[in-house]
């Protein structure tokens, strides 16, 4: 039984470790590539307009206060701050 598992496991390993050794590059692709599935429904000006909502930031110009701190702590700033 439990013999019976440990054997069926390394046999399993073994399958895919000689697998890996024949062919490493398309194992790798096969395994790591996310599986397509489904249809788009939408146009490709609402995935762009999609993708550019997601991934933009509209606050980029405004300066981050905690960034400011860091900067002039890095650059011999005042060290008023930094005793407590």
């Amino acid at each position: 039984m439990k013999a019976e598992r440990i054997q069926k496991t390394r046999r399993k390993k073994a399958r895919k470790r000689s697998r890996f050794l024949s062919n490493p590059y398309g194992l790798s692709k096969e395994v790591l590539e996310k599986k397509k599935a489904g249809q788009l429904n939408c146009s490709t000006e609402e995935v762009e307009e999609h993708l550019k909502n997601t991934h933009s930031d509209q606050a980029r110009h405004m300066q981050m206060d905690c960034c400011i701190y860091w900067r002039t702590s890095l650059q011999g700033g005042s060290r008023d701050n930094q005793e407590s």
